[in-house]
């Protein structure tokens, strides 16, 4: 049997108390952006139900997973400022800065 080295997500590194959404604005922004996302993917749903052409089934499912990728740079974009602003406040030794950068970078390289 294949063993797979999947974290928890309370194992993960970037997963903390520490970095989350914390503004009503930045939820509601991407709850927004994620509610569209779905009226996009229901609407593909009923493309396909209806045998649209292939070719519009496509195009709707980029659009939708275009919307998809920009809706993770924008929760990515939150982290990096929040991470940022944590850095600075903390005046913690470069090497500290360092790591935490390295894992936002494994972040990004495994899930963009």
């Amino acid at each position: 049997m294949a063993k797979h080295n999947h974290r928890s997500e309370s194992e993960h590194p970037l997963v903390t108390e520490e970095v989350r959404l914390i503004s009503e604005g930045e939820k509601q922004a991407l709850e927004a952006r994620l509610s569209r996302i779905e009226g996009q993917l229901r609407a593909i749903r009923r493309m396909v139900e209806e045998e649209a052409p292939c070719e519009a089934i496509a195009q709707q499912l980029a659009a939708a997973r275009q919307a998809l990728n920009k809706s993770f740079s924008f929760m990515l974009s939150l982290l990096l400022e929040k991470t940022a602003d944590r850095l600075g406040e903390e005046g913690e030794e470069r090497r500290v800065v360092e790591d935490k950068l390295r894992t936002i970078a494994r972040v990004l390289a495994r899930y963009y």
